[in-house]
């Protein structure tokens, strides 16, 4: 999630791939774009950000697991970065818009959800904690 100096919020669907736009103005909340994900385990459209010169440029970066074809070859088993411009006056995302910046091999076990973060444990004097298994 993201809030632009408008005011306005940008947070992603991470199943249904959706980039949705929320207007404090009008209290109304839309999709930018719906952009075709692989949702197994917990991938999906996993992260986005407002680029420093958003008001101008309509740049956001998202990080998604793409839908292939095949989402059971481990040819399509990849992550991207991308670049994507978002129209003011529309208030839409044209996927035509969109630069991959980076692509992340990803391990994908449909069947197993995988936590991409967890909280860190500190113990009582804030040093870290080893992790559970």
């Amino acid at each position: 999630m993201d809030v632009a100096p408008d005011g306005k919020v940008f947070f992603t669907e991470l199943v249904r791939g959706q980039i949705r736009v929320f207007d404090p103005q009008t209290q109304t909340t839309s999709t930018a774009v719906t952009i075709p994900v692989y949702s197994g385990g917990e991938d999906g459209l996993l992260g986005i950000t407002l680029a420093n010169d958003f008001e101008e440029s309509g740049h956001l970066y998202v990080y998604y697991s793409p839908a292939s074809d095949d989402d059971t070859d481990p040819e399509n088993f990849f992550n991207v970065l991308s670049r994507l411009t978002y129209d003011h006056q529309t208030g839409t995302i044209d996927r035509a818009t969109e630069k991959v910046l980076l692509e992340v091999p990803a391990r994908r076990l449909p069947r197993r959800a995988r936590p991409h973060g967890r909280r860190p444990r500190h113990g009582p004097r804030g040093q870290p904690l080893p992790r559970r298994r």
